[in-house]
């Protein structure tokens, strides 16, 4: 729930809540999965939000954010090395944020 969102459309703080209030979600929430090439494990301390666009409705708001992540990809670690068996892609992801007038969150298309 953001229930504070709009209270924040008009100021300069609209990104750094939506970030924040992202940031601190359950990535699980985020249907990241959908963008995923590699694997869908996905580094939780590597996802960065940045809002691209909002669109202010009738009884709703809709939210761009450009996500981007690392998937992790495990391997194996051949040469006794467990520091090779892990390596990282990078990822991004643009998802859509349906947030009503109560501050439910809704996700879809994500790309």
């Amino acid at each position: 729930m953001l229930t504070k969102v709009f209270e924040y459309w008009d100021s300069d703080k609209f990104s750094d809540y939506i970030k924040s209030e992202l940031s601190t979600k359950d990535v699980e929430l985020l249907p990241l999965e959908k963008c995923c090439t590699y694997s869908a494990v996905i580094d939780e301390n590597s996802i960065s939000i940045m809002v691209i666009s909002k669109i202010l409705k009738v009884d709703s708001m809709v939210v761009k954010v450009g996500v981007f992540f690392q998937e992790i990809l495990s391997g194996c670690a051949c040469s006794d090395d467990p520091s090779q068996a892990m390596t990282h892609e990078n990822s991004y992801c643009e998802i859509n944020i349906i947030i009503n007038k109560s501050g439910e969150v809704e996700f879809v298309n994500a790309s």
